[in-house]
């Protein structure tokens, strides 16, 4: 049969070719459990020594949720194969005494290889302390249980050291917060103090009142402003009525001719001139009868210059060259104005006064208010520092608690120390063995499938007529004579009988050794707890 004349590939096939060669598989699949019986046997043995930590709570490294323990164990997780250098030291070992750092770090990492840490209670929610196992394997038992001790003491050490070099320094630093704290809130206090007597303002009365008291005095100084600007108002109308009267005085004249009114009235007040008065009335109204340049009219004229004169001499009138007396107009002018003056004068001096203390006020009350600002910014400065110096106390308080703690009851210990273990457990020499059973039928049903590839012979009428190409008519079956068929049905029934009671024994054999192991002989109870790890 040639390279293109092989069978097709189908998984039906392979079921007829396993049905029809199942016999072969039997010897085959034993042969590999027995295979792996010899390598597990062959390879390393381990024991595995077990101790057990129990941390408690720690407020500092407590966290919130479902898993409070968690920065604790994966703290831990990770320092403890950290410490399995010194663990080794502590132990002498000769891996820890190497003198090239390279090996001896490779040394270490093997070591580790072979550590294992566990959180055994980390399912529970409700948990109080951390469970954590330690688990270590080694080929020496003793060897395996001292290290593991070893390590749960050297970590449970380094931690307790740790945790107390931790909230020492913790309450160092709350010392110094508190003592710096205390230092500011009493400077604060003593600048308090300061401006209280800079700004004059007593301690001993209530803010609010001292709030009240600034509020009443600028609405104080709000009326004296409302009052400066009426001076004000008043000043410049003042200002103003001076200017008008300046103006009316320069338009007129200081001396004038006295007129027939002023005459009058110096008649009322001298009855012995009232006859030379009514000369001059008479010589006045005469005068209009006469033409302007006749002599007539010009003695007329003299006469009523010669009756005024004689009037105004005996009315001691102050006459210049001009005959003109000081005209009263003038006179009355300078004297309002001269009012008005002094008037704006005494506004003016009122208002510079009252704006003064507007000023000296104001000044007050703002170095007042700047000294309210600056006060309440110091009260606001004590108040944090008080609460800050508050908060430094309680954590030098809270970090005394933890050291006292720590002096009186450690928050981790040991639970279980290592003991060494009886029998090597590690790997599973059934489980090794089993699954060398498992590769030994795989490999058995492979090589049945390879040898019916490669063979080129015809097994099936299916084979020829695929071959050939042509039907096939009949077929002859192999011809065996009744002696061998009754002897190869014999032979491979006993073959299957006595795999099967093989197997049988092999599983009554562990199961008495898991049930009742002293039952069985004491060479194969050692064997099985040799193979079995327990």
């Amino acid at each position: 049969m040639t390279q293109v004349e092989l069978p097709q590939v189908s998984l039906q096939h392979y079921v007829d070719l396993v049905r029809r060669r199942r016999w072969q598989l039997v010897p085959i699949s034993l042969l590999g459990l027995v295979i792996g019986a010899v390598v597990a046997f062959m390879i390393p043995r381990y024991y595995v020594a077990e101790a057990s930590i129990e941390h408690q709570e720690v407020a500092s490294e407590m966290e919130r949720g479902d898993n409070p323990f968690k920065r604790i164990v994966d703290s831990a997780q990770e320092t403890i194969r950290l410490d399995a250098g010194k663990a080794m030291e502590a132990l002498k070992w000769p891996e820890a005494a190497i003198n090239d750092p390279s090996l001896r770090t490779l040394e270490v990492a093997k070591v580790r290889s072979r550590l294992v840490v566990i959180d055994s209670n980390a399912g529970d929610k409700a948990r109080t302390y951390a469970h954590i196992r330690i688990l270590f394997k080694d080929t020496d038992a003793k060897r395996a249980a001292d290290f593991a001790n070893a390590l749960v003491d050297t970590w449970i050490q380094g931690r307790v050291q740790k945790l107390r070099i931790s909230h020492q320094e913790q309450m160092t630093r709350a010392n110094a917060d508190f003592t710096e704290w205390d230092r500011t809130y009493e400077r604060y206090l003593r600048e308090k103090q300061d401006l209280e007597v800079r700004f004059r303002i007593r301690p001993d009365f209530d803010p609010r009142m001292q709030q009240e008291e600034l509020r009443r005095r600028q609405e104080i100084q709000q009326s004296l402003r409302a009052q400066l600007r009426d001076r004000e108002t008043r000043l410049t109308t003042q200002k103003a009525e001076a200017e008008r009267l300046r103006t009316a005085l320069a338009a007129t004249s200081e001396r004038v001719a006295p007129s027939q009114r002023e005459l009058l009235e110096a008649a009322r007040t001298r009855p012995e001139l009232a006859p030379l008065l009514l000369q001059l009335q008479l010589a006045v109204a005469g005068l209009e009868a006469w033409k302007p340049g006749t002599r007539e009219r010009s003695k007329q004229e003299r006469e009523i210059t010669r009756l005024r004169d004689t009037i105004f001499t005996a009315m001691a009138l102050d006459l210049d060259g001009d005959g003109k007396i000081a005209n009263p107009a003038h006179a009355e002018l300078v004297k309002l104005l001269t009012a008005s003056v002094a008037t704006g004068e005494q506004l003016a001096g009122e208002l510079g006064r009252l704006q003064r203390d507007i000023d000296a006020d104001t000044a007050e009350l703002e170095q007042l208010a700047e000294g309210h600002r600056l006060i309440e910014g110091k009260r606001k400065d004590l108040e944090t520092t008080a609460t800050k110096r508050a908060d430094a106390a309680a954590r030098q308080q809270k970090q005394g608690q933890f050291l006292s703690a720590l002096e009186q009851q450690l928050p981790v210990q040991p639970l279980q120390r290592a003991s060494p273990p009886p029998h090597p457990t590690d790997p599973n020499i059934l489980v090794i063995a089993l699954i060398g059973g498992v590769l030994g039928l795989g490999a058995a049903i492979g090589l049945l499938l390879l040898l019916d590839l490669l063979q080129g012979t015809f097994k099936t009428s299916d084979d020829v007529e695929r071959a050939l190409g042509v039907q096939v008519l009949g077929a002859m079956s192999h011809m065996e004579t009744d002696a061998e068929r009754t002897s190869t049905v014999r032979s491979r029934r006993r073959a299957g009988v006595a795999a099967f009671l093989l197997m049988g024994l092999v599983v009554a054999v562990v199961v008495v050794y898991y049930r009742a192991p002293t039952r069985l002989p004491g060479l194969v109870r050692d064997m099985l707890a040799l193979m079995l790890g327990d």
